[in-house]
């Protein structure tokens, strides 16, 4: 979902997947933990957003980072229905940022992940 704010627009996904936060956190990571100030992990990205440096990590329930000067991406991982963890995603950016392109790279990013939860 696209939304506008005064801000400027905001990309926003919420997905329910099958296997628990601490499953998830760690194939986001690839088992390298990121810390703030580093770049994000590469499994945290999507071609609309390049690894900024964290601002925020929680493991295995929070992380965000910078993509521009004026966007931030914010990844959390909370209490979902059943087994799994709930995935809100979201992507902020300034006026004018590619928000149509953001959403796609993202839903494909997500479908990608979802897939590989299923094979494990």
């Amino acid at each position: 979902m696209i939304e506008d704010t005064p801000e400027g627009p905001r990309v926003r996904f919420e997905r329910q997947l099958v296997r628990p936060a601490e499953t998830v956190w760690a194939a986001l990571t690839s088992g390298n933990d990121p810390a703030v100030g580093a770049p994000a992990p590469e499994g945290f990205t999507a071609g609309q957003a390049p690894a900024g440096p964290v601002t925020e990590a929680a493991a295995p329930s929070v992380l965000a980072y910078r993509w521009h000067p004026e966007g931030t991406v914010r990844w959390e991982l909370g209490r979902g229905t059943g087994h799994g963890a709930r995935l809100v995603l979201t992507q902020t950016g300034p006026r004018g940022f590619a928000a149509d392109a953001a959403r796609n790279a993202w839903h494909e990013r997500i479908q990608h992940l979802a897939a590989r939860l299923l094979e494990n």
